[in-house]
Order: C-alpha cells, then sequence, then structure tokens
C-alpha cells in the first residue's frame, strides 16, 4: 500500500496509509480519491483551453462558496428548529404586558398627539429623523448625541431647513451621569416623549473574535437603558408629563443577552428584546434586536420597523466612523 501522508505527524508509528483531518495538504491536492463530491466535479469540468478554464474555476468557485454556505445556514436553521419564537417570548414576558397595556391607554386617549421631543443616541448621519419625517410625526426637537464630527456634519446637512429644532451635543458622557447632567438635558430641551439609541456593538458582536463586553465602549448598551429610567423619575418629578418615555434601542443579536434585559425593564426579568432581520424588510440581510416598550401591534412601531432598511443603510455606511479615537 501507498504510504500517502508526509505532514510528519507519525514519528511514532500512527497511520501512514490514511491522511489526517488538519494536515497533509501537500498530498491532498494532488490525490483525486481524496476529492469530496462536488471538488469532483470541478476539477472534471475543466477544458483543455487556459482561458476558458480560468474561468470556468472562477464560476465553480463561486458555486462551491455559495453551496457552503448554503449548508452552514440549513445546519444553523436545524439547530434552531426547537428553540422558543422570539415572539411568543416576546408577548409572555412581564414588563412588554405592562408597557403594552400602558401604551395602549396612551393610543386610546390620543396623549401621543403633541409635538414630539426626541432624544436621538449615538445618532449617526441622522437616519432615525429620516425615519420619524417618513412617519409623518410631528416633532418638536431632536437632540442628536454623536461624537464622531464627519458623522454630525452629515446629520446637520441632511436636516437643514427642516422646521425642527435640532440640537447637537458631542458625547454620550454629557447627557449621561448624576441627576444634575440629566436634569439639565430635560430643562433645557424636555421633557422627553421618545429615546431611540444605537449604543456601539463592536464587543457584543459575534463576528469580533476580541468582544469584550466588561470593554468601556459595552457599557453604553446598559447605560441607555439606565438613562431612561433616570429620565422617567426626573421628568415626574420635576415636570408636569407624567407618561413613561417612549423607546426603541438597537444591537446586534447577541448570546446571553438576558444581562442586559434589568436595564429596559421595570422587574427583576426586565424586558427581552424584539429580534428582527432586514431581510424581511429589504434585500440586505441584518439580523438585530430591538428593546422597545413600543406596543408591537401599533401601527407606530409597525411603520418603524418597516422603515428599518433606513436604519440598516445608515448603519452601513456609518460603520467606517465606529473605530475611532474615541473608542465608541
Amino acid at each position: 500500500m501507498e504510504i500517502r501522508n508526509n505532514c510528519g505527524n507519525t514519528s511514532g508509528g500512527g497511520n501512514l496509509y490514511l491522511y489526517h483531518r488538519g494536515c497533509c495538504h501537500n498530498d491532498r491536492k494532488n490525490s483525486q480519491d481524496y476529492l469530496s463530491p462536488l471538488q469532483m466535479a470541478i476539477e472534471s469540468s475543466f477544458c483543455k483551453n487556459p482561458a476558458e478554464n480560468e474561468v470556468i474555476a472562477r464560476e465553480l468557485s463561486d458555486l462551491a462558496a455559495k453551496y457552503n454556505s448554503a449548508r452552514t445556514k440549513e445546519v444553523k436553521w436545524d439547530n434552531e428548529d426547537y428553540l422558543p419564537a422570539i415572539d411568543s417570548i416576546l408577548e409572555t414576558n412581564p414588563d412588554y404586558i405592562s408597557y403594552r397595556a400602558k401604551f395602549n391607554e396612551r393610543v386610546k386617549a390620543k396623549s401621543l398627539r403633541t409635538p414630539l421631543r426626541v432624544l436621538d443616541l449615538f445618532s449617526g448621519i441622522g437616519s432615525a429623523a429620516v425615519v420619524l419625517k417618513k412617519l409623518k410625526l410631528p416633532i418638536h426637537t431632536i437632540v442628536h448625541v454623536e461624537h464622531d464630527p464627519v458623522a454630525q456634519y452629515v446629520c446637520q446637512y441632511n436636516h437643514k431647513d427642516d422646521g425642527m429644532n435640532h440640537v447637537y451635543v458631542d458625547t454620550f458622557e454629557e447627557v449621561y451621569g448624576d441627576d444634575l447632567k440629566v436634569l439639565n438635558l430635560i430643562v433645557k430641551h424636555g421633557p422627553f416623549d421618545l429615546v431611540l439609541a444605537g449604543a456601539p456593538c463592536q464587543n457584543y458582536s459575534q463576528v469580533n473574535a476580541y468582544r469584550n463586553k466588561d470593554k468601556e465602549n459595552a457599557q453604553y448598551l446598559p447605560q441607555v437603558g439606565s438613562l431612561i429610567r433616570m429620565m422617567d423619575q426626573l421628568q415626574e418629578e420635576h415636570t408636569e408629563k407624567k407618561e413613561k418615555i417612549l423607546f426603541l434601542s438597537e444591537n446586534v443579536v447577541f448570546q446571553r443577552s438576558e444581562s442586559i434585559w434589568p436595564f429596559y425593564g421595570r422587574d427583576e426579568h426586565g424586558l427581552c428584546p424584539v429580534q428582527l432581520d432586514a431581510k424581511d424588510f429589504s434585500p440586505i440581510a441584518r439580523n438585530r434586536f430591538y428593546w422597545t416598550n413600543v406596543s408591537s401591534s401599533s401601527y407606530f412601531l409597525h411603520l418603524m420597523l418597516h422603515h428599518h432598511l433606513c436604519i440598516v443603510l445608515s448603519n452601513i455606511i456609518y460603520a467606517s466612523f465606529e473605530d475611532s479615537s474615541q473608542g465608541y
């Protein structure tokens, strides 16, 4: 029998006649009987003309990549088949049930029709404002909190002369911290009706091999929830507005998200997120978590989610700004 493997991993005897799974690369590429059926189909499709071979190789390589990607997705779907549906988790969440009841009461009382004062955290180039305009919601003031000067400049250009009051704040730390900071924000530009947020996601993203939820910029996601709670309390104590702030906070889908739930909820369980993928609304696959106290059956949230593509596109454009020196 021919000795095929030359990986150097058989010094103690071992397997001399069969390929090892993780090595023996030099012999693998020269051995026809090692190829998978798909690879054999690729090899047998080559013709004698080198120019045509190059084109065929490129096309078949693309086909193989798509096949492997499809298989990976199938395995993922198979693994997720028996997991609880995200809408089922949401609809049975105690905090969400409470939020939904209060929101529906406000809808019936028509207490949502006054011009809104909006706090837009990590606003980027201002896509949230685009969505609000498309929804034709009455807006009095939008406070944009964004550290990147280029993104902030684009936001200012996109929303100039639109009849709304736009306020620009350079850092999240200027509006978050002690009660005095938050109260100063409310007195100057509030009381607020709606908070939108897209906190930095690098240290939650599954594609980041070095993600670390203990890093500084990973704290923005829970801090947004804490800020909303502080604003609710201070507005109730110092203003005539008694309704709770509506909010929508977005981030990537990540494992063990339960650690974030209490920051957006009112009891020990916390509020679970809505999970949505942009592929259900657009040609782009972009799976995201949304923490919100707006009823999922409401017209407002229905439209917000169907304008999800606006946020998706802005996230893609804004990605080049996310690694700036301030570490957001």
